[in-house]
């Protein structure tokens, strides 16, 4: 099965994805979900798949997310270098209630980030987001939904 990891702190859009990604077939197969909840949930399934040696194509980041020491306006931007540099050729769709225009100029500077994705999501271009991230089609990083324009 091909494992996707998704970091959302949001228990109903956390468990949206879930049912939403498990109904995407991939090589006939469902895909794999593993679910975080925090930075700290993150990172120890992160540990845990670079000890088994088992990489996993694509990571759905929300931006904000808390933390051991309260909310983190930058948590999903740590979770991505993270991945990045465990697992370069892991893809990121953040998804995020951040539609500044500072959010989206970071995040297109990161190497392996793919898609911004505001919420509410649209389910056909979650689904078509990862679907590209997935056959690798997905390049270079694209915004879905409302994010300010740049000056």
């Amino acid at each position: 099965m091909t494992k996707v990891l998704i970091v959302e702190d949001e228990t109903g859009s956390r468990l949206g994805l879930i049912i939403q990604l498990q109904a995407i077939r991939w090589h006939e197969e469902s895909l794999e979900v593993l679910a975080a909840r925090n930075i700290e949930e993150a990172t120890d399934i992160v540990s845990q798949l670079k000890e088994q040696g088992e990489p996993f194509p694509l990571a759905i980041l929300d931006f904000m997310l808390p933390s051991a020491s309260g909310m983190n306006m930058d948590a999903g931007l740590e979770i991505a270098q993270q991945l990045g540099s465990v697992f370069p050729d892991t893809a990121i769709i953040f998804l995020t209630m951040r539609s500044d225009k500072d959010a989206w100029k970071t995040v297109k500077e990161l190497p392996n980030a793919r898609f911004f994705i505001t919420k509410p999501w649209n389910s056909e271009e979650l689904r078509g987001a990862v679907l590209g991230c997935l056959q690798g089609n997905c390049q270079p990083i694209q915004k879905i939904g409302y994010v300010e324009e740049e000056e």
